[in-house]
């Protein structure tokens, strides 16, 4: 019986709901150590451009980002002609600076775990280039 116990515990232990990833926050998240927010802003401005996202909205603590699909697209999975939206929110912290970011497309609600998935990994190559300098 605690055989089954311990093997039912490790499964749904592992698990998270759908959408969310197994971070604070349950959506991509990143602290970059040594840089101050500008500069974090300004990377993330930087990339949200070369992805093809225009900056529609931005604060000294937020910025989003909007495209239009097309076959271009890194998600494989969203309908050509669809709004894209990006949301980044960050701040200092005493470790670094801290970003969630989220991803809005096809059926207009955030971030499925795809989506968020692929956020994450562009995060963390974000913050890896930061940090290289």
């Amino acid at each position: 019986m605690k055989r089954y116990i311990f093997f039912i515990l490790l499964f749904f232990g592992g698990c998270s709901p759908p959408g969310l990833l197994l971070t604070n926050s349950g959506k991509p998240e990143v602290t970059i150590p040594r840089r101050t927010v500008q500069e974090v802003s300004n990377a993330l401005a930087d990339w949200s451009l070369s992805h093809g996202f225009n900056i529609i909205h931005t604060t000294f603590f937020s910025l989003e980002g909007e495209r239009i699909a097309d076959s271009s697209s890194a998600l494989h999975n969203i309908n050509i002609g669809s709004h894209e939206r990006v949301f980044f929110n960050y701040a200092e912290t005493p470790s670094g600076v801290h970003i969630i970011g989220d991803f809005l497309s096809r059926t207009e609600e955030l971030g499925d775990i795809v989506e968020r998935r692929w956020l994450q990994n562009e995060l963390s190559t974000i913050s890896q280039k930061l940090s290289a300098h």
